[in-house]
């Protein structure tokens, strides 16, 4: 299993605002493509920062699945502009797999 860690910083005052917009749409959207949301999370000590698990069975399923999202006219056509108007920076991604004592498997 490969874990993505999504740590984004939303332009400010716009945290609660995202975070309706992600429960409400972008994650729905991603599960009908297969993609598997662990959980989302507000930053205890930064007000701007959404941070999101999704994970995947291997590297191969990943870009499978998030080439096939972030191609659908779902997201290109309905869900992307909404989506970047409130994240100032999306690029802080980190990749992981459990360990073989983790409680994720």
């Amino acid at each position: 299993m490969i874990i993505e860690v999504r740590i984004y910083k939303l332009h400010p005052g716009l945290r609660e605002r995202f975070i309706a917009f992600f429960e409400e749409k972008a994650l729905p959207a991603q599960e009908q493509f297969g993609i598997h949301i662990l959980g989302q999370f507000r930053s205890m000590e930064e007000e701007n920062t959404f941070v999101w698990l999704r994970a995947f069975e291997n590297e191969r399923q990943r870009e499978t699945q998030k080439d096939a999202f972030y191609e659908s006219a779902l997201w290109k056509e309905t869900l992307e502009q909404e989506a970047l108007s409130m994240i100032e920076d999306y690029t802080n991604v980190l990749l992981v797999e459990p360990t073989s004592g983790s409680r994720i498997q």
